[in-house]
Parts: C-alpha cells; structure tokens; sequence
C-alpha cells in the first residue's frame, strides 16, 4: 500500500481483477464483498468492488457462453454468475448461507450447551458456543474469535460472555496442554482465568469428516445452523481451500481457525443429542411426585412404630 506513489499525483489508486477461488479467496471477498475491514483501516470508504459478468461483455463469442454453462454447478455459480461463496478448489463445498446462517433464537431450556476452542495469539483465538437439540442438530450461537491477545485476556474475555450459562462440556486445542518451560501452560492460564476446559480430539480428517456431514444434513435439513451474529464463521468457513499436496485435508495456510473450533465440538459431540422437551401433563405428574415424596418416619409414625 505504500508503494501506492506517484510524483505529481496527489490521489494515487490500484485496479485488481480476479476470479473467485484460490488461497487468497477469503482475503479479497473479506474486504471487497463482504466490507468487513481491520479496525486500522482509514480508507475503507475508498474500496470499491464492481462485478464483471460474461453478460456484461456483448463481444464475447455465444461459444464462451456454452463452455461456462457447461460447467459443473458451483463452478458456473462463480464463473458465470460471480457467486463468491462457491469457487473452484472450495472445500466445504456444502455450505449454503441460505441453508446454514439463521437468525438468531432463544435457545430451548433443555438443549445441552457447549464451548469449543481453538488458542491463537498472532493468529485469531476462536471460542465457540453451541447448543444440540433433541435430535441431534447443532447450533452455534455465539462466537469470540481475536487476534494479538495474551491467553488469561481470551480466557477472561470467554469467561465473561460465559456467565450464567451451564455447559456439558468445553473443549480446548490439546496443544494447550504441552508445556515448553517451567511456566504454567496454556491450559492453566485458561483454567485460572474461569475457563475449565478438557482436550480436544486432534483427528484433522475425522474433524473436516464430521463437518462435511453435519452441513450436508439429512432429508429434514442441515445438521448445523450458524447465527447470523457469527459473521467470522459465516465469511471463513466457505473460503477454505484443499491442500494442493493433500487433496484429503485442507489448506493450513487459510483461515481455518473457526473450523478448527468446530472441528473439536463435533468430534466430541457427534451423535449426542438433548432430551426431549417434557409435555404439560409430564410437568404436572413431575410436580405432583415431588409433592408427594414418602419420608420413612412418618410412615413408622402412621403404622404405630418408634
């Protein structure tokens, strides 16, 4: 950017242009499309993204236009119609905001409630909450995701948007648990700091497994919804890549944090689900047996017994 000079020109700009896709997908749409700019930028104002469709070219050949309709789904979606939210090389490919971002809801009394973590301090920490319904369906309502802090300010920062709240479990990257000097380790900060929290399975595959299916759901719909309140979910999570080396695994070097999160809670969670809602008639009985509880001396004092 300060290279961004020219002698005798005051107001100096840069033009780009680019496909969706790629390792550096997230970065552009972050900025371009979705208008979400670090707290330091000044000229956020001055960004400006124009989308260039085929359409818009009349001196394109009808045959170009043959050969992108021709292509697989998600792939015309970005080439064709400039969606940024599918793209070559995507790899959860079944994220759909339609499908997966939600408003937000009162969370139901008896849903169970967790929290999961993945420690960063150059890179963001990521927390997340989330709720499973009675049939198993995740919901994550909440997130905490930061850059550039010490672990006792994330944890205290966790512990204060954790108050009032009960939670079946917490979950934290296992590497918090390893110990490179005499000092206390990532996961005793944590623990000092109100945040008690158990290791997290570190199965990246069975993790990224667990994802894929959660958001692909079942014939009644997705397995995982996310808040609309999550913007750092909903942005990095359908722009990473696959590792060109590993086509099994995804690229580390994107912004896989937030995943990594939700990687921990599935792989704990997987296939639990919350008790059903009790009905009016199962309240009253409830309410009635616990009116009625028989208390062995006054049934020795009824039947005449010291």
């Amino acid at each position: 950017r300060f290279r961004l000079r020219w002698t005798g020109v005051p107001d100096t700009k840069f033009v780009g242009a680019t496909n969706p896709g790629g390792i550096g997908h997230g970065w552009v749409k972050k900025r371009w499309i979705d208008r979400d700019f670090p707290v330091e930028e000044k000229e956020s104002h001055e960004f400006a993204y124009v989308r260039a469709l085929p359409a818009d070219n009349p001196y394109l050949a009808a045959s170009y236009i043959t050969i992108l309709d021709s292509l697989p789904e998600r792939l015309r979606k970005a080439y064709k119609e400039g969606d940024w939210d599918v793209f070559a090389g995507q790899y959860f490919v079944e994220f759909d905001r339609q499908r997966h971002a939600v408003e937000p809801f009162k969370i139901p009394e008896n849903w169970k409630k967790f929290r999961a973590i993945d420690h960063g301090r150059t890179a963001p920490t990521a927390c997340l909450w989330g709720a499973i319904d009675q049939d198993g369906a995740v919901h994550i309502y909440r997130e905490y995701y930061m850059a550039g802090l010490d672990a006792d300010i994330n944890a205290q920062n966790i512990h204060r948007l954790s108050v009032g709240e009960k939670y079946w479990f917490t979950v934290i990257d296992s590497a918090t648990y390893s110990k490179t000097g005499a000092g206390e380790t990532i996961h005793e900060i944590y623990y000092r700091n109100g945040v008690a929290a158990e290791p997290a399975p570190k199965n990246r595959l069975a993790g990224w497994a667990l994802i894929h299916e959660y958001l692909r759901g079942t014939e009644k719909g997705p397995r995982i919804t996310i808040f609309k309140t999550c913007l750092n979910g909903i942005r990095s999570l359908p722009s990473l890549v696959h590792d060109e080396k590993d086509p099994e695994d995804l690229d580390s070097r994107g912004e896989d944090h937030w995943a990594d999160a939700l990687s921990y809670a599935l792989q704990y969670v997987h296939e639990g689900s919350s008790p059903a809602p009790k009905t009016d008639l199962e309240n009253r009985i409830l309410k009635l047996n616990r009116g009625s509880r028989l208390i062995p001396g006054l049934l020795n004092k009824f039947y005449g017994r010291k």
